[in-house]
């Protein structure tokens, strides 16, 4: 096995490299298992496989999310495969993608689903595989969906041992939108992380984020769809693979019998349109966020608005 640091490589290393005929780049993906990435390597058996691993210690944008955890080096260095004898590691941060696949112009670019931030075909890598004309491939992290539930259940068992508030104390709006930014990692959705808070009298009920169905990992093992049909940003919710934040928390709400009257939602985003209606339609007179949703900010606002519902934005 051969290692490369991307930042130390000469120009003339750089050349070597891509010359390399038939070359796969796997781009710096996230935590897996060495029988995963024997797998993967057995189906790349008849090209020169370039391996990336991030000097990141967090994917960036995903710190602190466990469930996105970067693959490091060390864990390549325990294969015993016939295929890893042969592997070139290129350790990198992420931020380099764009130059190295610009630069090396691999044949095939492989991205391990849950890798990056936000969706993918908004980020420059990707274009700048699609303009080298590399056959683009999302790939799971898991060798099956048992393997994919058991992680699930593992990172989601660390999450619930958090104490991320106390019900008995009253928070600021401040100390409220600090609670929900914590909270953003525990949704395995890379592509967006809405979080919600129930409050009443300035004491939270309850803290709900974006739930990925049918299972919290089925977006890793499965990919996102609206990655595969590259839909826009905010657009075309019926593709979303998560419960809304704000579905989850009437959800908590029915099941711990907790009464929405006189309660204020506090939400790092403000409702999709679809969210907003269904909240229109609830005892909850009062909403409270810090983002924009480019259509929620639209319809949704003058849905909740006529409904009754008090809006208030707060800027961080």
């Amino acid at each position: 096995m051969t290692t490369y640091d991307w930042n130390k490589l000469s120009d003339k290393d750089k050349k070597n490299l891509a010359a390399l005929k038939k070359v796969t780049f796997i781009a710096g993906p996230v935590l897996m298992g060495t029988k995963r990435i024997d797998q993967i390597l057995t189906n790349l058996s008849d090209s020169a496989v370039l391996f990336g691993c991030l000097k990141d210690e967090w994917i960036p944008g995903l710190e602190g999310f466990l469930q996105f955890a970067p693959l490091k080096v060390e864990k390549l260095n325990k294969l015993k495969s016939r295929e890893a004898e042969k592997l070139a590691v290129l350790n990198h941060f992420q931020k380099d993608l764009k130059y190295i696949i610009r630069e090396l112009k691999p044949k095939i670019v492989v991205f391990i689903n849950g890798s990056w931030f936000q969706q993918i075909h908004y980020r420059k890598e990707f274009w700048e595989a699609v303009n080298i004309a590399a056959k683009i491939r999302l790939e799971t992290p898991f060798t099956s969906e048992y393997e994919a539930k058991r992680f699930a259940k593992k990172i989601e068992a660390i999450y619930e041992a958090e104490k991320l508030y106390s019900k008995s104390k009253k928070y600021s709006d401040k100390e409220i939108f600090q609670i929900l930014e914590k909270k953003r990692r525990h949704s395995w959705d890379w592509c967006g992380q809405p979080t919600a808070a129930l409050v009443r009298n300035g004491r939270i009920l309850a803290l709900t984020h974006n739930r990925v169905m049918p299972y919290q990992a089925f977006q890793m093992h499965e990919g996102s769809i609206r990655e595969k049909l590259q839909v826009p940003a905010q657009e075309m919710i019926e593709t979303h693979l998560t419960n809304h934040a704000e579905v989850e928390m009437l959800e908590v709400a029915r099941r711990g019998k907790i009464r929405l009257e006189n309660t204020s939602l506090y939400m790092n985003i403000f409702p999709c349109p679809v969210c907003a209606k269904m909240l229109a339609r609830t005892p909850i007179k009062r909403i409270v966020y810090e983002q924009d949703h480019n259509l929620g900010n639209t319809i949704g606002y003058k849905v909740l608005e006529a409904s009754g519902v008090k809006i208030r934005r707060v800027v961080a």
